[in-house]
């Protein structure tokens, strides 16, 4: 199951959604330029609410922007469709 949250939704309110519906995944498009900014400092307040519970996907054009090896822990970059495909069938596998 996918559940949209929308944009520009806070971190905070996306780390509890994740825990109601307890995913396995919280995965995020970052598509504008801007959106790199503050970025993060977001990931890692998402990343910390989250704890071990689930890891954060980023993907998307905006997502190059991001140092890599910045990232917090619990968040993983997801540098084109085909990983993303690889990460979903993966999660899929172990998740059945």
């Amino acid at each position: 199951r996918c559940h949209y949250l929308g944009s520009d939704l806070p971190a905070a309110e996306i780390a509890r959604y994740a825990r109601e519906v307890e995913a396995h995944a919280v995965i995020l498009s970052l598509v504008m330029p801007d959106a790199s900014v503050g970025a993060s400092g977001q990931l890692a307040e998402l990343c910390k609410a989250l704890g071990d519970a689930c890891p954060v996907w980023i993907g998307g054009g905006a997502a190059r922007e991001i140092d890599v090896s910045a990232l917090p822990e619990g968040c993983i970059h997801v540098p084109s469709q085909s990983e993303f495909e690889h990460r979903l069938e993966m999660l899929a596998a172990t998740t059945a």
